[in-house]
């Protein structure tokens, strides 16, 4: 990855290195409760400010019958504890009580959220990658 330093992230960096970090999550995920493995090629832009967007995505993860999505969600938390990644367990967001994790990284724009998906035998990622300037050209609306 880039360091924050450098001026210009272009969204296919921006795109390519969140899709990235999507598929180093579902690499901590055990092997043998995987039965599938479904990242969007497209995703949308996000407001960071008036001047910057991020790219946001999504990889669902399919899990055997009996996988337990929070425990998986929670083994990823635990993972990143050890890093400088601030890390988020909730459950108070959702109505039903749901589990989310999230990873914040520590320049606060780069995240990523993991919660178990809509079907019970699913998990969830989504991103946000770090901030970048579109060029003037180009329409921040539509899929990317």
């Amino acid at each position: 990855m880039k360091d924050p330093g450098e001026e210009s992230l272009t969204w296919r960096e921006a795109k390519a290195q969140a899709q990235e970090a999507e598929r180093d999550l579902v690499a901590l995920v055990p092997k043998d409760r995987v039965i599938a493995i479904d990242q969007r090629t497209e995703g949308t832009l996000l407001s960071c400010d008036s001047e910057r967007h991020q790219w946001s995505g999504r990889t669902t993860v399919t899990l055997i019958d009996g996988a337990d999505a929070d425990a998986i969600a929670l083994s990823i938390a635990d993972h990143y504890d050890a890093t400088d990644w601030e890390v988020v367990r909730d459950r108070t967001t959702a109505l039903d009580g749901t589990l989310m994790v999230q990873l914040i990284a520590p320049d606060n724009e780069e995240n990523y959220i993991v919660t178990p998906g809509a079907a019970p035998n699913e998990l969830d990622i989504s991103s946000a990658s770090k901030c970048f300037t579109l060029p003037e050209d180009v329409y921040p609306g539509g899929r990317f």
